[in-house]
């Protein structure tokens, strides 16, 4: 995974948006507090390939989130 991140700060940094967008990992389900939500914005991009991990997803999202929050869910029906 840390090539993926390494690929994403990368377009962070080439399309300066280095002061306004931060990368961080997240494990699914996992203690979210550090990352210091809500966020004005959650995108997330082709996330519901695996129907187990859905509710790990939807607390995620839950904790990461607050009455404002922009959620934008990007998906295209692959078979």
């Amino acid at each position: 995974r840390s090539h993926l991140l390494q690929g994403i700060r990368h377009n962070v940094q080439i399309n300066s948006l280095g002061g306004t967008v931060r990368v961080e990992e997240l494990e699914w389900g996992e203690a979210c507090s550090h990352l210091c939500p809500p966020f004005d914005v959650i995108l997330l991009s082709d996330c519901f390939y695996d129907t187990h991990s859905t509710t790990k997803l939807l607390k995620s999202i839950a904790e990461l989130s607050g009455t404002t929050t922009l959620i934008i869910f990007a998906h295209e029906d692959r078979i």
